[in-house]
């Protein structure tokens, strides 16, 4: 509510000037039958605007150096985690099944990754466009604040490696590719209104991320795909409400 303007100076007890409003009635008061204060009495004191809780302020987002040390921190605990259950289970983490490690790694793979990227930024940038979307990436960049390209390259690589490594690598052979990807976009549900798409844009990407490592066998396609997608809107969400 704005207590600000006349009204909100007249409501709080002052007047136009600032100074309080029951100064200037003072000794009409006094006059008045029955009217003014005894003696050793005070006048109420005015009464102090009251601020909206809508008015606080938005929490300042940590600085690029911070976040990308914390995301260092974060997905290298992910990724080892990730491999030591690969390896209790007896498995690669790199590799989808024997057969996939046979076959090993074609440059096809990493072209996938690249046009599976390059289609969820564009859809994303569509996505934008919309009411919702574009109240999502507001959000999401605000709280990300000032990142350098450095800074965008660097997380992207981070979260790519480790996402894909944990979600992909570690826990589809496990639960299978509905329920990783499930799981995923549980991982990035952030409990406010404005963000609640994020995480359905996450199931989706993961269903995406999941097919392609079934179809190749390896985490390389995945982690391209990831690592550009994130690349890409994290500097386009900070150059555009980060103030990067």
């Amino acid at each position: 509510m704005d207590t600000g303007g006349p009204l909100g100076w007249q409501a709080a007890g002052y007047n136009s000037k600032g100074d309080p409003a029951n100064r200037h009635h003072k000794n009409e008061a006094a006059d008045a039958p029955g009217g003014g204060a005894g003696a050793g009495e005070k006048l109420p004191a005015p009464v102090e605007p009251v601020k909206h809780p809508m008015q606080q302020a938005e929490p300042t987002p940590p600085s690029g150096a911070s976040l990308v040390k914390l995301a260092a921190v974060f997905y290298g605990v992910l990724f080892a985690i990730a491999w030591g259950w690969a390896a209790v289970m007896g498995r690669s983490l790199w590799f989808a099944s024997a057969e996939a490690a046979q076959r090993g790694v074609e440059l096809v793979d990493f072209v996938l990754g690249l046009v599976a990227g390059g289609l969820v930024v564009a859809v994303s940038a569509a996505l934008t466009r919309t009411g919702w979307g574009s109240a999502l990436s507001r959000a999401l960049g605000m709280l990300l604040g000032p990142l350098t390209q450095r800074d965008c390259l660097v997380l992207a690589v981070l979260s790519g490696v480790g996402e894909e490594a944990f979600f992909r690598g570690a826990l589809q052979p496990q639960v299978g590719l509905v329920s990783a990807s499930v799981i995923f976009g549980l991982a990035h549900l952030v409990p406010r209104r404005d963000l609640a798409p994020w995480c359905l844009f996450s199931f989706a990407a993961g269903l995406l991320l999941g097919l392609l490592f079934e179809r190749t066998g390896n985490l390389l396609a995945p982690s391209v795909a990831h690592i550009v997608v994130n690349a890409v809107n994290l500097r386009l969400l900070s150059v555009r409400w980060g103030g990067g």
